[in-house]
């Protein structure tokens, strides 16, 4: 009865998602530019700002965001057989 098995394709080629991580990548791009503008501005910031703790806090999630997109992105080439 709940054994409705409508997604039981297998993957031809892993290859053919090249570009779909090029365009992942490209997303990355603003985030990058962000840490290096939000490095920049602590840079010059005083510490009792009430920008710096924000600033910290972004920083924080923008790193920790690529590091796990790039932990997610890497699977074996037998990831998707059978």
């Amino acid at each position: 009865m709940f054994s409705f098995n409508c997604f039981d394709g297998q993957l031809e080629d892993i290859n053919k998602f090249k570009i779909f991580n090029v365009l992942s990548f490209i997303g990355l791009v603003p985030e990058v530019i962000f840490i290096y503008c939000g490095v920049v501005t602590i840079a010059g910031l005083d510490r009792t700002n009430g920008l710096f703790m924000p600033l910290v806090d972004a920083l924080v999630i923008f790193v920790l965001n690529i590091i796990l997109s790039m932990v997610v992105s890497k699977k074996e080439i037998d990831f998707f057989t059978e």
